[in-house]
């Protein structure tokens, strides 16, 4: 979900769970907590804009748990008319290395589309 912040810039929160179990192994789960602002170079519903963002990753399985701070970036266009456009992304993200995990880099391509209220 998108909240316009001015003309230009969107501040869009992210929130995910999962939760797996398979027969005879123990329950595990995983949360994401992130959070982008997108800088529209143009209108907001068309036209290139980039993305700054970071995000918290938790998991839990069988009682132990550990986390992961990661930040990046991508740029992206949204193309079309009306309330729903189609957005299209590049980026790269790094997430930090902790006692738990090392640190990882990914590409992402992103494909999505953007609901507009008004």
């Amino acid at each position: 979900m998108g909240i316009g912040i001015t003309d230009q810039i969107s501040f869009e929160p992210r929130v995910s769970l999962n939760y797996f179990k398979v027969e005879g192994s123990s329950a595990s789960w995983m949360m994401n907590l992130g959070a982008g602002l997108l800088y529209h170079f143009s209108e907001m519903r068309r036209g290139l804009y980039v993305r700054p963002f970071v995000s918290w990753d938790h998991i839990d399985v069988g009682g132990s748990s550990a986390s992961q701070f990661a930040a990046g970036g991508g740029l992206g266009i949204k193309t079309g008319t009306g309330r729903v456009v189609g957005r299209f992304e590049a980026g790269y993200s790094h997430a930090f290395k902790n006692n738990n995990f090392a640190a990882s880099d990914d590409i992402l391509l992103l494909l999505g589309f953007s609901f507009f209220t008004k």
